[in-house]
């Protein structure tokens, strides 16, 4: 998937094309940088409708690749690069979203896996409870 950015491109825009691809992870933006392997903590996120080109000074004219074989790491370095943008991937957990953080060196393939585990296994268990109760 290449995600190219345009004047018009709002932070929404971007969420929605990466959800698409990898249904069990989620990309946000703040306001704050991070390393690699760290977390985005005491930032601002950016609200969906915000336009990309007023959030960087950078020039807008530039693509990112995002590849199922990419880290999570390297596909966050990749926006702070290419357009100054602080980008911070997170993990559907059952009901919750964590920031991959602690696993950047994993691909968005092996990520999005393990959300859709931790999902199958969540509808599992819930199944399990409630045939318990019967």
């Amino acid at each position: 998937m290449k995600i190219v950015i345009y004047e018009t491109t709002t932070v929404n825009d971007i969420q929605q094309r990466f959800s698409t691809a990898y249904p069990f992870l989620s990309i946000r933006f703040c306001n704050t940088p991070h390393g690699i392997g760290e977390e985005s903590r005491k930032t601002n996120w950016y609200k969906g409708e915000m336009r990309l080109r007023d959030l960087t000074t950078k020039s807008l004219d530039n693509a990112v690749s995002i590849e199922p074989s990419v880290t999570t790491g390297a596909v966050e370095q990749a926006f702070e690069t290419a357009f100054g943008l602080h980008a911070q991937i997170f993990r559907k957990e059952g009901e919750r979203w964590v920031q991959t953080a602690g696993t950047d060196a994993l691909t968005l393939d092996e990520q999005n896996e393990i959300g859709r585990v931790a999902a199958e296994e969540q509808q599992g268990a819930g199944w399990g409870d409630r045939a318990k109760r019967l």
